[in-house]
């Protein structure tokens, strides 16, 4: 309801910038608030189904028919799901070496960014 308004998709790609990178990195202070706990994780799961989301509706506000919108759909969904098979391997030999957290904070950034990068550019001729 909100992506397609002017101001919505501020407000939805804020929303999900913050459950996704500060979420993260508030999971790294030490508590056992279970409520606190909670709270990050109900707004880190309402940030992931926002993101989700917000890709699905980039794939129809920026083309121009159904044919290129199944082609964007088919080409972006066949590297994501390409990406999430790589996923746990990489994550498994990240937490090894580093803090998993902070691996997830800048990517939530770069994903953030690429989120405004798509919202502010034009539609996709042919």
């Amino acid at each position: 309801m909100l992506a397609p308004k002017k101001s919505g998709m501020t407000a939805l790609t804020i929303f999900v910038a913050l459950g996704y990178v500060v979420s993260p990195l508030a999971f790294l202070v030490n508590t056992t608030s279970a409520a606190y706990l909670v709270i990050l994780t109900i707004f880190v799961g309402i940030a992931q189904g926002i993101a989700f989301n917000t890709a699905i509706f980039f794939f129809t506000s920026k083309t121009t028919n159904q044919y290129q919108t199944a082609e964007v759909s088919g080409m972006a969904q066949s590297a994501g799901y390409l990406l999430a098979a790589f996923g746990p391997v990489s994550f498994g030999m990240l937490q090894q070496s580093s803090n998993i957290l902070i691996v997830l904070a800048v990517l939530a950034t770069l994903l953030t960014i690429t989120g405004i990068i798509v919202n502010k550019s034009k539609l996709i001729k042919e």
